[in-house]
């Protein structure tokens, strides 16, 4: 079986690799760290925790975030 590594793939995690099964012509993703292969797309790591809404003055509105459990959080200008 010939490997050849494909074209750069920005969407992979690091240290993931996209790697072309010659003979066959199908891509698949290799891990050099662990030496996992996967005909999958790894899933990149989860995205960092939101942060916090801060309020600003914007011309002398100031938006709010309240919250209610009874219905969606809604954006209200003071």
């Amino acid at each position: 079986m010939d490997l050849w590594f494909a074209s750069i793939d920005p969407t992979l995690p690091a240290p993931w690799r996209s790697v072309m099964d010659e003979s066959s012509g199908l891509v698949f993703y290799w891990n050099p760290e662990t030496n996992v292969s996967q005909y999958e797309h790894p899933n990149p790591a989860p995205p960092p925790p939101l942060l916090p809404l801060i309020t600003t003055s914007f011309h002398g509105i100031r938006p709010r975030l309240y919250l209610s459990t009874a219905r969606l959080p809604s954006l209200v200008y003071a």
